[in-house]
């Protein structure tokens, strides 16, 4: 069954390219990259791949704006890479972010609404900082005003990794009170003007061990998140999937193996716009290119600040890679 026909909305971020890509411009689809079908390959290489920790992508419907996070241990800033009829144009920090940290964007699927997560004060009297889901709603030709989501969804704990359905049920993490073991998935409702009350999603899906970085279907269908120590655990932290029936049932998680995981860390899944592709965030490391010599400072200097250095990077494969 291809359960992967969907209409995923993403948005618009930006960053800074390599230094010597900064007048550069990638034509084609896909800022022009090729990919192998069921072999993830690292995405942007010498264009938005620094060496740095490029995570959490989302792209625009019409498939022209590409959205990601470029992370330190201090801060996260959403970057964005535009389409115009001379090319791709070279990541720039998002008009909305690089103040706050902000990370983990995702458009509703009718692209109405951005949601992002962010540590931004909700008042001036705000001292909490802690990680809250924030909203902007598309005016025509620009995104509105950032706004809080609120309670029930915001509360003084952390929230993290928004992803919402076609009628706009909102899926994210969080470590509340009633959570079956550190960060669980919870969901809520559209009631026409705010969300109602969080719903864990149980122990089929969630476990003692947490969940993080869910991304639910358009269609509600499946959701991929990633745990640790769960039945096929490569290690250091995978994704999984589990598949919803009409009865609301989920199915018992599944490791999306290799070579989508791999022993270090691989989360932050997401959709192409069309669905045919998948998107995730991976720690694996390339080949060591020194077997057997003593590389020279400058060649170490160089290896460690390149894409595969095991930072973040962003990879993407066919989607067929997902079907049951």
């Amino acid at each position: 069954m291809r359960y992967l026909i969907v209409s995923i909305v993403i948005l618009i971020a930006g960053c800074s390219a390599p230094e010597n890509q900064e007048n550069a411009t990638r034509q084609g689809e896909f800022l022009g990259l090729t990919h192998v079908e069921d072999q993830p390959v690292r995405f942007g290489d010498e264009w938005m791949a620094t060496g740095w920790n490029e995570r959490d992508m989302a792209w625009m419907p019409d498939g022209k704006t590409f959205y990601f996070t470029l992370a330190s241990r201090e801060q996260s800033t959403i970057c964005v890479v535009t389409r115009t009829k001379e090319g791709w144009t070279r990541p720039q920090v998002a008009p909305f972010s690089g103040i706050y940290s902000d990370l983990e964007p995702f458009i509703s699927p009718d692209g109405r609404f951005f949601f992002f997560v962010s540590n931004r004060l909700t008042s001036p009297t705000d001292s909490t900082r802690d990680y809250d889901i924030w909203v902007m709603e598309w005016l025509g030709e620009k995104w509105g005003d950032a706004v809080n989501l609120g309670e029930p969804v915001n509360t003084p704990a952390n929230e993290f990794y928004p992803s919402v359905t076609r009628d706009y049920t909102l899926y994210w993490t969080a470590e509340y009170d009633n959570t079956v073991g550190g960060e669980d998935i919870y969901r809520a409702l559209w009631q026409g003007d705010h969300y109602g009350a969080p719903e864990n999603l149980g122990n089929v899906v969630n476990s003692e061990r947490g969940e993080f970085n869910s991304l639910i279907a358009p269609d509600e269908s499946f959701l991929i998140f990633s745990t640790w120590g769960r039945e096929g655990d490569l290690g250091g932290g995978d994704l999984y999937i589990s598949f919803r029936d009409s009865a609301d049932t989920w199915t018992e998680p599944k490791n999306l193996g290799a070579p989508i995981n791999t022993p270090a860390l691989d989360y932050c899944p997401a959709l192409s716009p069309d669905g045919r592709f998948f998107f995730f965030t991976s720690r694996r490391t390339d080949t060591w290119p020194f077997p057997g010599s003593q590389p020279t400072y400058e060649q170490l200097l160089a290896h460690f600040q390149s894409p595969g250095n095991g930072n973040d990077d962003i990879y993407w494969v066919e989607a067929e890679v997902l079907r049951p």
